[in-house]
């Protein structure tokens, strides 16, 4: 992108500020992500529509320690001045999006805090203000940063469910009628919320690129409950509040859309080196 926005110089098209749009579009998405993996995602599902935010560690730890609610406070002081910073820029490069953040924040009584704050990239503009308020090419510099996001989630999430299937034939053959597993349960719990956590980041950008007027791609669909199983069918084992594993009932077995699309031959490759 880069490349072809210096191409575009070359040819006459004058340079709107020293960060480059491509930039701007990517500050705003590392935005979107800090406010949703600083820390680990919690069992809450939340609308695929809504923004991210940070998510308190409450799968694996119910409350905070003293140093982990300092470093919160730091990442959120950092996160604050990185918005600042993009509000400028959105002055330059989505002028539209200004009026309608202050129109949303008026409507709140109280302060939102930085993790709710929404940061109004052009997917979240109505079409009349993305032509109206968005330089040219925002939109689609977002579009194939969206695309990336949807490819990288996806692969994610194909790894953890071959993590998935690999802590379950060790739990079953390796550690059978032993009291408490307790550590076997972490791990079981930690590769859950990160099924969780890419499967959201899969659902959020696939749901950026419908706002963006993008047409479907055959590899990606929309990502229901029922298609995040594991490749050989058996990805409905999950987990009760105590980390104990809640079995699926037998019968017939499809594969899912997500072992069907481009790169999916990674995961298992993936997989045996994470393990």
């Amino acid at each position: 992108m880069a490349a072809e926005e210096l191409e575009l110089e070359k040819q006459g098209r004058p340079k709107l500020n020293d960060i480059s749009g491509s930039a701007f579009v990517h500050m705003g998405l590392e935005i979107e992500e800090q406010q949703y993996v600083n820390c680990l995602v919690d069992k809450v599902h939340t609308d695929i529509g809504s923004r991210r935010r940070i998510k308190l560690e409450v799968q694996l730890k119910r409350s905070l320690t003293g140093s982990q609610q300092i470093d919160l406070g730091e990442r959120r002081a950092k996160l604050s001045r990185r918005l600042a910073g993009f509000r400028t820029l959105q002055a330059t490069y989505t002028p539209a999006a200004l009026p309608a953040v202050s129109t949303y924040l008026a409507r709140h009584s109280e302060p939102l805090s930085i993790e709710n704050t929404p940061i109004y990239l052009p997917s979240s503009m109505t079409n009349a203000e993305r032509e109206g308020g968005c330089a040219h090419g925002i939109s689609d510099f977002e579009l194939r940063f969206r695309d990336s996001q949807c490819q990288t989630a996806l692969n994610s999430l194909r790894n953890q469910l071959s993590i998935k299937s690999r802590l379950f034939i060790y739990k079953g053959r390796d550690i059978r009628h032993q009291a408490g597993n307790t550590r076997m349960r972490a791990l079981l719990q930690q590769n859950e919320a990160k099924i969780n956590m890419y499967a959201e980041k899969y659902r959020a950008a696939w749901l950026a690129r419908r706002r963006l007027g993008a047409g479907d791609r055959p590899e990606w669909k929309e990502l229901n409950a029922g298609d995040i199983v594991r490749q050989e069918g058996e990805g409905d084992d999950s987990l009760d509040g105590k980390g104990s594993v809640i079995r699926r009932k037998e019968g017939i077995r499809t594969t899912s859309w997500i072992w069907m699309g481009a790169g999916h031959s990674n995961a298992t490759v993936l997989a045996s080196k994470c393990i």
